[in-house]
């Protein structure tokens, strides 16, 4: 939390407040992503996480093998989902797991505002390398929407 990206809270508050059906796809642990994103805006129904199981005393027990984000096509498995149920997706990221969401249908753009990788930089559909995550509003809203923001 101490590191957050700069701008995520607004960016997820103006796609939201322009109706945008919003995700958080990760391979990072469930209930920690969860339970950050939620100071970001975000319920627990908009992540996508691996599950890690628990015994009664709290004791790590392994996680869920079965998601699809333990593997690198896993971001265009959920992204194909999505696609399915929302039409036309957009998927921000900075790795090549994010750039592999394009074969689940998503628009990929690409965010260099913390690490730059040249592979990103020439793949994604667009690019950003402001630090602000604000700066991939014009990649996902529509001039009109983003007049109104």
């Amino acid at each position: 939390a101490d590191e957050t990206v700069s701008g995520a809270a607004e960016t997820i508050a103006t796609l939201k407040r322009h109706g945008k059906a919003l995700y958080v796809i990760t391979g990072g642990l469930l209930q920690a992503v969860a339970d950050f994103t939620r100071s970001l805006g975000c319920s627990p129904e908009e992540v996508h996480a691996v599950k890690v199981h628990l015994d009664g005393a709290g004791t790590y027990q392994g996680f869920d093998t079965s998601s699809p984000l333990c593997r690198s096509n896993g971001k265009a498995v959920i992204c194909r989902a999505l696609a399915a149920k929302h039409g036309k997706v957009a998927m921000v990221g900075d790795g090549l797991t994010d750039l592999a969401a394009r074969d689940g249908g998503a628009y990929v753009v690409g965010y260099g505002g913390v690490v730059q990788r040249d592979v990103l930089r020439e793949k994604a559909d667009c690019y950003v390398s402001v630090p602000s995550l604000t700066a991939t509003l014009p990649a996902l809203l529509t001039e009109e929407e983003l007049a109104g923001s």
